[in-house]
């Protein structure tokens, strides 16, 4: 792959993840507004036991959402940010083994669309590569953190 699109590819994916995360998470801020609302409400609840007020959790998820949606966004930590949307997307898999009567249809459609997004993150993820010229590709090594230091100052 050219050197061009690598670098191209390491910074789009995040972008627009990031995108997708603060417009999900932003809908959780407007009542009725996110169409996954009524079954986020029901699995955090089940997932707290209760113990936290679904209009609570709910704000509280869009702050996580918008959070990582911000970091992926401004390149930060990119590392970290990455594994906790990975982690966060990996979590909204949970309806499906606990309420397989909500997730069929729409609802299951809007879970399972994550998987792209999983996808698109693990290969920008900076996995340690044993080939030397291959570092300069994924932050997190010195080759990559010094060329994306050499993208933000516009070289």
């Amino acid at each position: 792959m050219s050197e061009k699109f690598l670098k191209t590819r390491n910074r789009f994916i995040p972008f627009t993840v990031g995108i997708i995360f603060c417009w999900f998470g932003a809908l959780k801020f407007f009542p009725g507004m996110s169409p996954a609302e009524e079954l986020a409400k029901t699995t955090l609840d089940h997932i707290f036991f209760g113990t936290i007020s679904n209009n609570i959790s709910l704000l509280l998820l869009g702050v996580v959402e918008c959070g990582i949606g911000l970091m992926l966004i401004f390149y930060e930590q990119l590392k970290y940010t990455l594994l906790a949307a990975i982690i966060h997307l990996s979590c909204t898999f949970i309806p499906l083994v606990i309420f397989p009567e909500l997730t069929m249809g729409l609802a299951g459609q809007y879970i399972l669309k994550n998987i792209i997004i999983i996808g698109a993150l693990f290969t920008i993820y900076p996995f340690r590569s044993k080939r030397p010229e291959m570092q300069s590709y994924y932050p997190g090594t010195q080759a990559g953190d010094e060329n994306i230091e050499a993208l933000r100052d516009g070289h």
